[in-house]
């Protein structure tokens, strides 16, 4: 590992990571679109005081966003104060904090794949994998998290502080996101490259040694 290879390995990764912004700039709608039922999925799986009644995909001045609409599907006591089954309540966030995930994820496996060259289907795997559970932990966490902190800050300004789920929201929103990915794409690095040595893969000249 020398300064030569890091130069040439950034070199690739500000690359891919402009024509993976392109991309994300031409296709995101699309990307937005795939991913809603695996959203709507996980919402179903996190929550059950709520019932999704509509997630789509939306443009609001001039942004694209995910929007859902929430009914309430039992009633709530919190504090003494009662949330009757049935009321609706909305929520959004933007469609690019869900693109962020695969720049920062694939802009570096790409970037060591073609500097190493070994086993390209274990990174790709991997880091669709990765993709699926960064996404599935932010989207669906901070539609739900933004409703939660609505209703919750309504009844006492201090409740969101005690919430599990407005803390996670909150922290993905404060760079959480960034993190989440970054720790996803390193440990996969990693692994593929440990997984290179202990099978004995002669070393070319762009593997580290």
């Amino acid at each position: 590992m020398n300064s030569t290879w890091w130069l040439k390995f950034s070199g690739w990764l500000a690359l891919i990571y402009v024509v993976l912004l392109l991309l994300s700039l031409i296709a995101g709608q699309y990307y937005g679109k795939l991913m809603l039922p695996y959203y709507r999925w996980s919402l179903a799986l996190i929550t059950t005081d709520y019932h999704v009644t509509d997630l789509s995909l939306i443009t609001r001045q001039g942004q694209s966003q995910f929007a859902a609409n929430f009914e309430l599907h039992n009633p709530r006591v919190i504090q003494g104060t009662l949330i009757p089954a049935g009321r609706v309540f909305n929520s959004s966030t933007l469609l690019g904090h869900a693109l962020q995930h695969p720049l920062l994820i694939f802009s570096p496996l790409l970037a060591w794949w073609l500097m190493v060259r070994q086993k390209p289907w274990r990174l790709l795997i991997g880091g669709l994998v990765a993709l699926m559970c960064v996404e599935l932990l932010d989207i669906p966490f901070v539609l739900l998290g933004s409703i939660e902190d609505f209703v919750l800050v309504n009844i006492d300004p201090l409740l969101p502080a005690h919430s599990t789920l407005v803390s996670w929201m909150n922290f993905l929103n404060g760079g959480g996101r960034l993190g989440l990915s970054l720790c996803a794409a390193a440990l996969l690095l990693y692994q593929h490259q440990r997984s290179i040595k202990m099978r004995g893969y002669p070393y070319g000249p762009n593997v580290i040694p």
